[in-house]
């Protein structure tokens, strides 16, 4: 905001590139009140907002009702929502475990003809794991395969979090395989889930062995792998 006062005080009119730049520079900061403040300002100098402007402060004010607020505004000012406003949504809502709210908005990409990005489903499955869904976590990450992009680490060791959850050792060893069918390197967490989820379901040899490819992979054992 100071930034756009010294622009003025230099008699130079600030544009929706300014206004964008001032919000987009609030991002993780979780200041709704300061987005609002300048979305206020922009309209009382009448300067139009675009995209960006609203995927920005979707980012910066980082609470669900915003985010929900802001699509429908767009929607009503016949502003283009893409797919970063969506995915800054999705990780808004994934964030404070509104599963529901990140799957509504995952089939409204697909409503409104958006192709989904890696962001879209990594956000999508870890929200599935903090609501307890691991079979739609699965699904979720199924649904990676064809897309235009394979999956990472990220969705795959959230999935296998979801299976420890659930106790569902077989799904986690059936993934743990798929990530060696596609070369999907495996880090400290793919391990440490598995090996807990082993342990879980009373599958020792199945632990150890985890234990042993982990040691030869030159990961680190830590507490959460011996506790495990």
């Amino acid at each position: 905001m100071w930034l756009l006062k010294e622009m003025e005080n230099e008699i130079i009119r600030p544009d929706t590139i300014s206004f964008n730049a001032c919000i987009s520079a609030l991002q993780g900061s979780l200041r709704a009140d300061l987005v609002f403040c300048i979305l206020d300002e922009m309209a009382r100098k009448r300067i139009q907002k675009d995209t960006v402007t609203f995927s920005a402060g979707i980012a910066a004010a980082g609470d669900w009702q915003t985010s929900l607020r802001f699509l429908k505004e767009m929607a009503q000012l016949r502003i283009r929502r893409d797919i970063i406003t969506y995915n800054a949504s999705i990780s808004t809502c994934e964030k404070i475990g509104c599963w529901q709210l990140v799957l509504s908005l995952f089939e409204e990409i697909g409503d409104v003809n958006l192709e989904r990005s890696r962001t879209t489903y990594n956000a999508t499955i870890s929200s599935c794991v903090k609501g307890e869904n691991w079979a739609l976590a699965l699904e979720m990450l199924d649904q990676m395969t064809p897309a235009s992009f394979e999956p990472d680490s990220i969705p795959y060791n959230a999935s296998i979090s979801a299976c420890e959850r659930a106790s569902r050792w077989l799904c986690a060893i059936a993934l743990l395989r798929d990530m060696d069918l596609n070369s999907i390197e495996k880090d400290s967490i793919t391990y440490n889930a598995s090996i807990s989820t082993s342990q879980q379901a009373a599958k020792w040899p199945l632990a150890i062995l985890l234990l042993g490819k982990m040691s030869q992979a030159k990961l680190r054992a830590d507490t959460i792998s011996y506790n495990a």
